[in-house]
């Protein structure tokens, strides 16, 4: 195995140019054979055909790998300038570089595949574009069961050599005030743009050379403690760069906005707490005349507030008494006060954390590809560091209109295909799997809607008149889907019976979501209400918990095998994701049975839906191949069982939609082979939650989608 150290220099990043043009690449293939090469010598695009070449010849006399730190931004660097080659921006042979674009995006493809397919010199010793950043983040989470911590190339160094490289990576100055070293040509490539290699200044050639040299170094360091299985186990690695690279690219499209919404909702929101309103808690003493909280008095309220329960209040891990969301919600209704303060956060953190960052033309974001579940998340930018705003997408608020604030680009609409119930879909593979039967798949898989099947199951223990006093679960199932969906009126004998199924169904979805997550009924009541809405006390948490064990008998099975998860003793839980065999530690026992049975799973999959749809939206499929139809669609937004995506709105537009639903199912049916997956499209020129599939005729008679028309009031 010859391992390739890699690494480019660029111009800055900016609104403009989130993947930033290149200006030179570096290679190390050991101590002899290192170099860097320039934009200006066509003998760059031949090192790079090479190295992809080589990587290509899979089972020939020498195997060869590609060792980037931060893969996904060095690769679509690269795929910038593959691009940029065939119109003409970049020096080089235009039919070269499109033959390499596409084979960057098939040694992705080959990569997870190989990983996966651990019979034919595949497993982690398969994968082809190796990042040694993902795999120490994975390295922690089998060995300390977090993904948090220091990973830069300066840190691994320091890590595994004990050499501090930190030095060369900043501006050093001289007696004289001036800035020299390596470190000053960090933000200063653009001034090398065209200019040969050799003709850099020395610190500039060095500094640009000793990251490919330092990540091949790591990456031999991490071989020699990487264990194929469990613990010390970096698996999944190949999904995660894949994946990392299509959010990178889909990241640099940026949002487009709405002012005029922007405008009036901020105007709206800044309505609902202006002075006259919050005079209640000016009195109260609690927001002081310049703004600022008087959290003593608040405390106050709120120690009252849990008196009033008979009940300790909860306190932060510094001792002081908790004012968190989680308890305000507990506390919802028993003081003004604490109501109105509630009311003020929430209106406060939309005014200040979300609203400036949609004060310009277009939004970007940003995304962090592992975290300890497998799933991913977003972040916004510094605003004081950054030149662009950047939003946590996954995090936009539903409620209040900001959504309805991003909209499509003129000739195109956004089509939103999200999962549906992936995570009951996931307990349903998961527990199969382990235990060769569960209810879950049996219902998923006959097509019922498991909220209202656990809906229907608790109205027969506590209502049984409204499922006309039947028991059999697959009856009363078919009686309150009936009723729930029936046309009636308010204040009929039919229509207070929809109410009532309705309730059940809103009933069943924290309690079918909440407890395979391994939720006590003490949690569950917090939990409901924070997440759904939905008021219980403690025992009717205790009775649904009883009435869910009941009907997913599975579920008991799963969490005496939680149990048995267990190492080491002291409360720490580890398990092992199936398909790639990702390993977690230092997981609690709620962690274990969130992460195993819910999220893990099904976000192996998202992830790879995402890196499947990045290479058919960005050209990377051969022209014969069906879903090559989806080149020219945008990737804008991945939030965990849902994309967002910017396609031309033509004839074809419902031929696309389709087809990206279509490819999403597929990849999830590799994480969930036995399990329905659906996933239906919807189109929308401003983003909504509340968007569903809308389907007319054209002028031939051919069923098509068309956007959903939701203008709500601001």
């Amino acid at each position: 195995m010859t391992p390739i150290g890699f690494d480019t220099e660029t111009h800055l990043i900016s609104a403009g140019n989130i993947i930033p043009r290149l200006v030179c690449a570096s290679f190390c293939v050991d101590a002899s054979q290192k170099w860097v090469r320039g934009n200006n010598d066509e003998q760059l695009l031949k090192d790079i055909a090479y190295m992809l070449w080589a990587c290509q010849n899979v089972g020939g006399t020498e195997q060869f790998k590609i060792i980037i730190q931060n893969a996904s931004f060095d690769i679509s660097v690269v795929m910038r300038y593959l691009a940029d080659i065939q119109v003409g921006l970049q020096k080089g042979d235009p039919k070269l570089a499109k033959e390499l674009y596409a084979l960057v995006w098939q040694l992705l493809d080959d990569s997870m595949d190989r990983e996966l397919d651990q019979g034919l010199g595949g497993g982690p010793e398969g994968v082809l574009i190796s990042d040694t950043l993902i795999r120490e983040k994975l390295f922690w989470l089998s060995t300390r069961g977090q993904v948090e911590g220091q990973f830069s190339l300066a840190d691994l160094v320091k890590r595994y050599f004990d050499v501090d490289i930190s030095e060369g990576k900043a501006d050093q100055v001289d007696a004289q005030g001036k800035k020299n070293g390596p470190g000053v040509w960090r933000m200063r490539y653009s001034e090398l743009d065209g200019v040969p290699a050799e003709q850099y200044p020395p610190e500039a050639y060095q500094y640009a050379l000793d990251d490919a040299v330092w990540a091949r170094q790591v990456w031999l360091e991490q071989e020699k403690i990487r264990a194929p299985l469990g613990h010390g186990s970096m698996n999944s690695e190949s999904l995660q760069v894949y994946a990392d690279t299509v959010l990178r690219i889909s990241s640099s499209h940026g949002m487009l906005l709405d002012r005029e919404r922007v405008a009036k909702v901020t105007e709206r929101v800044a309505a609902e707490i202006t002075p006259d309103k919050m005079k209640p808690l000016i009195d109260a003493g609690v927001l002081r005349p310049n703004g600022s909280i008087d959290t003593t008095v608040m405390k106050g309220f709120v120690e009252q507030a849990w008196a009033k329960l008979g009940r300790l209040p909860r306190y932060t891990d510094k001792g002081a008494i908790s004012l968190d969301d989680e308890t305000r919600t507990d506390l919802a209704g028993l003081c003004p006060s604490i109501d109105l303060y509630s009311h003020r956060q929430k209106y406060q953190k939309i005014l200040t954390a979300f609203l400036p960052n949609l004060n310009g033309g277009t939004v970007f974001t940003n995304y962090s590809i592992l975290k300890e579940t497998g799933r991913t998340s977003s972040f916004g930018n510094d605003k004081k560091k950054s030149d662009y705003p950047a939003v946590n997408i996954q995090q936009i608020p539903r409620a209040d209109g900001i959504r309805e604030c991003f909209k499509a680009r003129e000739g195109y609409v956004w089509v939103s295909v999200d999962y549906s119930a992936l995570e009951l879909c996931s307990v349903a593979q998961v527990t199969y799997r382990l235990f060769g039967r569960s209810v879950h798949l049996d219902k998923i898989n006959q097509g019922y809607n498991l909220h209202s099947f656990l809906g229907a199951k608790i109205a027969a223990r506590t209502e049984p008149e409204l499922v006309n006093g039947e028991s059999d679960p697959d009856t009363v199932y078919r009686i309150l889907e009936g009723k729930r969906k029936c046309k009636a009126a308010e204040g009929t004998p039919e229509g207070v019976a929809k109410e009532r199924a309705t309730h059940y169904r809103t009933l069943a979805k924290p309690t079918g979501l909440g407890f395979p997550g391994g939720l006590g009924p003490t949690t569950m009541v917090t939990y409901a209400k924070t997440t759904y809405e939905v008021d219980m006390d403690l025992d009717t948490a205790s009775k649904l918990r009883d009435f869910w064990r009941q009907t997913y008998p599975e579920m008991v099975q799963f969490f005496s095998w939680v149990n048995r998860q267990e190492v080491g003793g002291q409360g720490i839980y580890a398990y092992t994701t199936d398909g790639f065999n990702r390993y977690r530690t230092g997981a609690t026992f709620c962690a274990t049975a969130n992460g195993k049975c819910m999220q893990s799973l099904s976000a192996d999959g998202a992830k790879r839906a995402v890196a499947w749809l990045g290479r058919a939206f960005y050209g990377g499929l051969p022209p014969d191949n069906p879903y090559s139809a989806l080149e020219g669609c945008r990737m804008l937004a991945f939030i965990h069982d849902e994309v967002i995506a910017e396609v031309p709105e033509d004839e074809k537009l419902t031929l696309r939609a389709q087809l990206i639903s279509d490819l999403m199912v597929m990849a999830m049916k590799e994480s969930m082979p036995d399990v329905l997956i659906t996933a239906e499209p919807a189109v929308m020129r401003n983003w909504s939650k509340k968007a569903e599939p809308v389907w007319s005729r054209n002028e031939d008679g051919e069923k098509i989608l068309i956007p959903f028309d939701d203008d709500p009031e601001l």
